[in-house]
């Protein structure tokens, strides 16, 4: 395994065209020890599932257009490309502790 600072900590693979950052809750449940950097393989493989758009955080970095304003972040990898533009059907269960809940199609059924 190289030890390149941007390797997956799995499989060891270059995530310089993977960069992007989950919700905390996704990655707390895949990366207990909150270090280190998983490629999108790795991260779903750790999760059991597919991630979606929703499983995306609101921040610049996951911007598909993020090179017209941070250029130095380079290209986007076609499969984080894909897994930010896939949005599954969804619902609001509005009655967890007063956060709104997410739930997809996989949750419901």
């Amino acid at each position: 395994m190289n030890e390149h600072k941007l390797d997956c900590k799995d499989c060891g693979g270059d995530t310089f065209y993977e960069n992007y950052m989950v919700w905390n809750c996704i990655w707390q449940q895949a990366v207990p020890e909150q270090k280190g950097f998983l490629c999108i393989g790795c991260l779903e493989a750790r999760l059991g599932r597919r991630l979606v758009a929703t499983d995306f955080s609101l921040v610049p970095i996951n911007e598909l257009d993020i090179r017209q304003n941070y250029p130095h972040l380079g290209r986007k990898s076609s499969r984080l490309v894909r897994r930010l533009t896939t949005f599954l059907p969804c619902c609001i269960d509005r009655t967890v502790g007063g956060w709104y809940t997410v739930l997809t199609a996989g949750d419901m059924g």
